[in-house]
């Protein structure tokens, strides 16, 4: 396999961030366990709503882009609106039970960059790169960015 598989979560302890391999025990714990650590379970638990997948591409800058993570653009939209405003959007990193795949969804926030897309609609990973997509913050530590406020 070439592609890279590894997780990411936020230490239990302390909410750090732990990324490497995901580990879960038989009683609904889970662990990160960091390639470059030597402690396997207490001290590497980890909350297990914040655990993401390393989707297996870097964003515009070449920072590892993960689940959860919130991505903005600067270039212009790839299409406008019908009145000519083009509306201001950012996007979150999802998986889709559906079709097996990470994706994508933009939704609406007024101090986004423009992406051209409708709240709702989807991206798919292939064209992060193509839209110049970067990642601004992740829905954990900055759950300010998924607030869907419309513009006023």
């Amino acid at each position: 396999m070439d592609r890279e598989i590894k997780f990411r979560g936020k230490r239990s302890a302390n909410g750090e961030w732990l990324y490497g391999d995901l580990m879960n025990d038989n009683i609904g714990g889970c662990y990160i366990y960091p390639i470059d650590s030597e402690n396997l379970f207490k001290e590497n638990a980890v909350i297990p709503d914040t655990i993401g997948q390393y989707i297996g591409i870097k964003d515009k800058n070449g920072v590892e882009i993960y689940e959860g993570d919130i991505l903005r653009s600067d270039q212009y939209p790839f299409s406008d609106t019908e009145d000519g405003v083009y509306d201001n959007y950012l996007v979150e990193v999802c998986w889709s039970k559906e079709s097996c795949c990470f994706f994508g969804y933009a939704f609406k926030h007024p101090d986004s960059k423009v992406l051209g897309l409708s709240e709702g609609d989807t991206v798919e990973c292939d064209t992060f790169m193509d839209r110049g997509l970067y990642v601004v913050g992740n829905i954990h530590d900055n759950p300010e960015l998924t607030k869907k406020e419309e513009q006023q």
